[in-house]
């Protein structure tokens, strides 16, 4: 008995001096500080130089595009089944041989905006093709588009031809 009243007043002292005084510091809202010391950005706008870029860096940039987006395509038609990624790649790749086209003269121009037309042929008959029955038919049209388009548009052979 003397040892269970000593621990209840030990709980007691114990409880009284440690109380929910911290429980309630946890939960008191706190004064809002004033807001006055933070000043207000004010963003101006900057206008940076235009760079001016040469048809022949813009022609060489249209065609490193057209060659990249081409290759990812013959390694779509290659490895994937993906009816989606073969659009947008020919899309992407026409989109790049039409920029080069338009900076090219009209005689080099029509000779190119033929390969851009045989790449919606291709898009076309792909399209068709709903079950990929003839992928090999298109990746050899792919593959000699980019052979042909790659041998007679080469930045060396036409740079003379650039406007």
């Amino acid at each position: 008995m003397k040892k269970l009243l000593t621990m209840v007043v030990c709980a007691a002292v114990l409880l009284g001096s440690v109380g929910c005084e911290t429980v309630a510091k946890k939960f008191r809202r706190k004064p809002k500080k004033e807001q006055s010391n933070q000043e207000e950005m004010v963003i101006a706008p900057q206008e940076y130089p235009v760079v001016l870029v040469s048809n022949q860096q813009l022609y060489q940039d249209a065609f490193l595009y057209w060659r990249t987006w081409q290759d990812e395509l013959i390694s779509a038609l290659s490895n994937s089944t993906n009816r989606k990624k073969f659009q947008d790649t020919i899309k992407e790749a026409r989109r790049n041989l039409q920029d080069m086209a338009a900076l090219l003269r009209p005689a080099r121009r029509e000779a190119l905006l033929k390969y851009s037309d045989r790449m919606e042929s291709l898009r076309e008959d792909i399209g068709k093709d709903i079950y990929n029955t003839r992928i090999q038919e298109h990746l050899r049209k792919a593959e000699e588009i980019k052979n042909r388009v790659r041998d007679q548009f080469k930045y060396d052979r036409v740079k003379d031809d650039i406007l």
